[in-house]
């Protein structure tokens, strides 16, 4: 089943059911951010260890007198067929498929996208839409007040990867500023990072 990742990821509470993921595009720090947030919320809730395997050959069903369950997490694009992804579905075990996109993940993308037990999802740079759906979320959890030219301003400023554009609103609510103007958005989210870095931390002093 193909999961929508940015609603993944801004949701505050997240029901996870299955136990096979498989995360791929081409968009790396989105990746990274849906594969954290999968891990961390297998970890509140469980005893569990992440441990990272090359392909699923490495694979071993050892649950240690203290271990309810493992995360595998597994970097190498290996063929897989749907009898494989349902003896993975008999463990208690987590698996994390972890894939930049390459003709090797083309297959497996529709055999997980159409596989009952699987989540996929698919990591591009954000678009616009995604943006705001991301700043919307910002807005109300901090209870930031943004007028309609700062907020339209922000989504073109934004960056298209999630984790710098997570970084650019993570300093704004630093600054603990209600009303955002358009000088402030100006002056932190710069195209020269060095130099927003630079204003950010003269703005807090």
């Amino acid at each position: 089943m193909k999961i929508d990742v940015v609603n993944f990821i801004i949701s505050q509470k997240t029901e996870i059911k299955k136990n096979i993921y498989f995360i791929t595009g081409n968009e790396r720090t989105l990746m990274d951010a849906v594969k954290d947030k999968v891990v961390n919320d297998y970890k509140s809730k469980n005893n569990i260890v992440v441990e990272k395997i090359k392909n699923l050959s490495l694979f071993k069903n050892d649950i240690g007198l203290f271990e309810e369950k493992k995360i595998y997490i597994i970097n190498e694009p290996v063929s897989l067929e749907e009898k494989d992804l349902d003896r993975l579905g008999d463990f208690e075990d987590i698996f994390i498929f972890f894939y930049e996109n390459s003709p090797k993940t083309n297959f497996l993308k529709k055999l997980l996208k159409n596989h009952k037990g699987s989540l996929l999802f698919e990591c591009y740079e954000l678009s616009k839409d995604d943006k705001v759906r991301i700043l919307n979320n910002w807005v109300k959890t901090t209870s930031t007040n943004l007028s309609d030219d700062v907020y339209w301003a922000l989504i073109d400023l934004l960056d298209n990867r999630f984790a710098f554009l997570n970084k650019e609103l993570n300093k704004l609510d630093k600054l603990k500023i209600k009303i955002i103007d358009i000088d402030v958005i100006n002056k932190i989210i710069s195209k020269n990072n060095i130099m927003g870095e630079k204003i950010f931390f003269e703005i807090l002093q």
